[in-house]
């Protein structure tokens, strides 16, 4: 039972007006960003097996996984889902699976073996001070709008995809229409299947496959995109991995100069709209999309054209019944570009050799791209363009890969990156 002064310090607080009451709640439950992740529920229980030539091996140590994926708070009233262990465990360049003593895995045994997963709240320095919606309803409820509404729910780690939709789907109704904002990363993962010759000239890399999406992204997109939610910002990274096999560490060769070298060699290929794009213009009524576009060969060509549909569909009205949204003006995008090379992977003093950056504006009537006078710097969370000879090195590469399971092995090879807000008219 409260004390009596207790219950008079929150009769007290709950005479303020809505207005004081949301500023304390917001500084107790906000944290700008609430980082999710998976977390391992069950392995595999056995150590070794027998391969058809009656070969002994020992398969892995599960408590190494455990440890790669720690399940912090018992399992209850969330969703679990598999994975093959493949996904989990190290692979060879073909695919096979390793054990932890780096042996082999033979595939007939592999294939069968599958691995659990459920959600959970990454560790953080700070956590929410949920206590304060436990006092009375009145609070909680105030309590629910601030939290769910006004922090940015994040999605960048190892099988963020799935992580994202059964964590959005296990929210009741009431609470998922007061999320508005998410942070999501896609990982596509291509080859190009040549040792020599031009970067793109007359080998466009395969069409483009999400990472451990498991046919899951489409139905994330349609969830967000329902009106059982509200999401109004989105903030999207992209990776996009292709290696040309054959070449060491998946270099695209040749010497950063400049970024309108960079535009020529793009220039020279051809790389179509990839496919997840489609899914993703489903949702509109966005207020804001943020896109930071990780590549390990120049794409941004490629990028341009995908912010110019982003902005057409995803910052569009939401449709009403009957009735067609209104649409967003088509003027010139412009965004920050950067390309770095980087030094070998295995150096222990590990920087950029050679790092060039400059604004490029996209011209959505030719599709063309120019460079302009100025750079991007941020002030908060917002791009705002300054004088070149006042830029700030501190750019958005360290903070981006700094979040989990983000540009993991991507070490010694040339990043290309861009970065854009987009906002309503």
């Amino acid at each position: 039972m409260a004390a009596p002064e207790d219950s008079l310090t929150l009769s007290h607080f709950l005479t303020l007006p809505r207005e004081l009451r949301d500023a304390v709640l917001e500084n107790l439950l906000v944290l700008d960003t609430i980082p999710l992740e998976c977390a391992i529920t069950s392995i595999p229980r056995f150590k070794h097996q027998v391969d058809p030539t009656g070969e002994h091996f020992e398969v892995f140590q599960e408590q190494e996984l455990e440890k790669e994926y720690p399940l912090r708070v018992p399992c209850t009233r969330r969703t679990t889902w598999i994975v093959p262990l493949k996904d989990v465990v190290p692979t060879d360049y073909w695919g096979n699976l390793y054990s932890e003593d780096w042996e082999l895995i033979p595939e007939t045994v592999a294939h069968e073996m599958r691995v659990g997963m459920t959600y959970q709240r990454a560790p953080r320095r700070a956590s929410p001070e949920f206590g304060v919606m436990r006092v009375c309803k009145q609070l909680f409820h105030e309590g629910s709008e601030i939290f769910w509404g006004k922090n940015i729910f994040s999605f960048t780690d190892d099988f963020r995809i799935p992580t994202a939709v059964h964590f959005l789907r296990d929210r009741p109704p009431a609470t998922l229409s007061q999320i508005t904002s998410i942070e999501i990363a896609l990982t596509e993962d291509g080859f190009v299947d040549v040792s020599t010759g031009p970067l793109l000239s007359q080998y466009p890399p395969q069409e483009s496959n999400l990472e451990f999406g498991y046919e899951l992204y489409p139905q994330l997109c349609a969830l967000a995109a329902s009106p059982a939610m509200r999401l109004r910002h989105l903030i999207l990274g992209v990776e996009t991995l292709i290696e040309r096999r054959g070449q060491p560490g998946g270099q695209p060769g040749g010497q950063l100069v400049s970024i309108t070298k960079c535009l020529r060699d793009e220039e020279a290929g051809h790389l179509t709209i990839p496919t997840w794009l489609d899914p993703l213009l489903s949702i509109s009524g966005l207020e804001s999309v943020s896109v930071r576009w990780f590549s390990s060969i120049p794409i941004f060509q490629r990028t341009g054209r995908c912010l110019d549909q982003i902005r057409c569909q995803m910052l569009q009205d939401r449709p009403l019944e009957g009735k067609i949204g209104t649409a967003t003006e088509r003027r010139n995008i412009g965004f920050y570009a950067r390309a770095i090379q980087q030094t070998d992977e295995n150096r222990d003093d590990y920087e950029f050799v050679t790092d060039v950056r400059a604004t490029l504006e996209y011209n959505t009537e030719t599709g063309q791209l120019q460079q302009r006078d100025c750079a991007l710097e941020f002030e908060g969370n917002v791009l705002v363009e300054v004088p070149k000879e006042e830029t700030n090195e501190v750019t958005e590469w360290a903070n981006w890969k700094a979040r989990p399971g983000i540009l993991k092995g991507w070490e010694g090879l040339n990043v290309f990156i861009t970065h854009c807000q987009l906002r309503r008219n």
